[in-house]
């Protein structure tokens, strides 16, 4: 699929494997999900690509007192792994409170 992400995709891939996570490429979208329990978050980018490029998390399904949990941080284009670490760290804060709640 061709797009203005696609000249990000080699690095989304590459951050994912280290994280044991897929990429899923959608028109002008690319998503990442990950789960802990009865958890499932997903980070994602939306194009068209600019620079700085906003990474964004949020809650799909959650236990996590029925509210929606959000996330984002822009970065350069040169960071981009930088915000997906954020993304990732806040959701691993929030399957920790997950977690802590059962």
């Amino acid at each position: 699929m061709t797009d203005s992400l696609s000249p990000i995709d080699p690095r989304l891939e590459r951050w994912a494997a280290i994280h044991n996570l897929k990429v899923i490429a959608g028109m002008e979208t690319r998503s990442i999900y990950t789960g802990s329990g009865h958890d499932c978050c997903q980070i994602w980018l939306a194009g068209p690509l600019d620079d700085p490029i906003t990474v964004h998390a949020s809650d799909v399904e959650s236990l996590l007192d029925d509210a929606e949990l959000a996330f984002e941080v822009s970065v350069g284009v040169a960071a981009l792994e930088t915000g997906l670490e954020a993304a990732l760290r806040q959701i691993q804060l929030w399957f920790a409170r997950a977690s802590a709640q059962a």
